[in-house]
This record gives structure tokens, sequence and C-alpha cells, in this order.
């Protein structure tokens, strides 16, 4: 929870905000921050994954600066304050299913820098989608592709560009991602541009690579 400070310096910044309005006049750059917590499972039925992971989206709102107010370096704010200010709406596009974690209380994290630097963390379970690619022409010794896709839902690159953060974007927290019958062999990620009638989106796609256990089969069998 916020110290009685926090609430109090945010109740001020917050005075004549307006979170219907994006921060910057112009091109506002948000960079984005996955971790990869747990991949659970990959259904062939259904071509998808479950990932659990901390998802981050970094922006600056000048209008949340506080350093001429506190000589604090940073709050840390509960999710109450997260429905207060404007976002830029990130989603996964490509997901069959997302939800947040709770334990108890949602798993969201706000910190707002002195200089109006944002930082919003969920931690999140997201079913996406795999390729299944070959048709499973070579199974058992088969290698399959899975990928996430993140875009700002409501804003087009004439108003948000969106990049992965300049250091270790995306990163596994552990070295060995345990599945049953599948190993993790690699994960790349990438930025693409997106073209809809509405306008061009920036994507940030994540791509997993898995090798089947073919011994899980033998032993099985």
């Amino acid at each position: 929870m916020p110290s009685s400070q926090g609430k109090s310096l945010m109740a001020q910044l917050l005075k004549e905000y307006d979170k219907a309005t994006k921060p910057s006049g112009g091109i506002l750059d948000v960079q984005a921050e996955v971790t990869i917590q747990d991949i659970s499972s990959i259904s062939e039925i259904s071509s998808s994954f479950i990932v659990d992971l901390w998802f981050s989206q970094i922006w600056a709102d000048p209008r949340l600066a506080y350093s001429h107010l506190s000589c604090k370096s940073n709050l840390s704010l509960d999710e109450s304050l997260v429905q207060k200010i404007w976002t830029p709406n990130l989603c996964f596009t490509n997901s069959q299913n997302t939800y947040i974690h709770s334990s108890p209380e949602s798993n969201i994290l706000l910190i707002i820098y002195s200089n109006g630097t944002v930082w919003l963390n969920h931690r999140i379970r997201v079913q996406g989608r795999c390729t299944m690619g070959d048709g499973f022409a070579n199974f058992p010794l088969d290698t399959q592709s899975c990928f996430l896709v993140l875009e700002s839902c409501g804003y087009p690159i004439a108003e948000v560009r969106l990049s992965w953060l300049n250091w270790n974007p995306v990163s596994v927290a552990s070295e060995k991602l345990q599945l049953p019958d599948f190993r993790f062999v690699n994960l790349t990620y990438t930025r693409l541009l997106r073209r809809y009638n509405a306008g061009a989106f920036d994507q940030l796609k994540i791509n997993f690579e898995f090798k089947r256990l073919y011994g899980y089969y033998v032993v099985q069998e």
C-alpha cells in the first residue's frame, strides 16, 4: 500500500489530471518488457500454449512529475491508482485467454518516478497461439513454434510508438522450464508493423521454439 505521503502527493498530482488525454501532444514512446516465469502446457488440440509472465509498460507522463514537490525518487502505488491515470492499453492480440494473477490481491505494480516516468507491471497468465507448423510430419521428432503478440489496442503509430526496452527486454526467470512432453529450445523477439483500416500499429512479437521429447511417447507406449 502507498504511504500517506504518497497518497497525498498523488491526490495533488491528479487534481486536474485528465486520464482520457495522452501525455504528449505529439507521438508518445512506450517501451515494453516481458519476463517469462513459467510455461505450463502446450496443446496440439487447440494449437495453443499457456505461459505465466511479468509484463511491464514504461512511458513518460510529465503531468505526473513531482521532483518539485517531494524528494522521494519514486512512488510504489497499488492498482487503484492505475484506473486514475492514462495508460497505453497494451494487450496480447493473439491470446485466447488472459487473466491477471491474484495472491490474494491482483498482481499489479505501479511505480511513478519523480521525473514523470511511469512503470506499470502485471503478472499474468496468457493462452497464446502455436503454429504447429510441420503438420506433425516428423512426429514425435518434431519442433513446434508458439508466439505472443503485443499491440496497443487504442493508439496507432501516429499517436504511440511501441518498442522493446533498450536492455534485456525479454528474459526467462528460470533456466529450466519444465514441460512433460516438450523441451524449451529458444526464444526470439522482434518488432513489426501491422496495417489495419484504422491505421498502422506497432507490434512486439515473441517467438518460442519447442522440441518434442520423443522419449515421453516411447514410455507411454
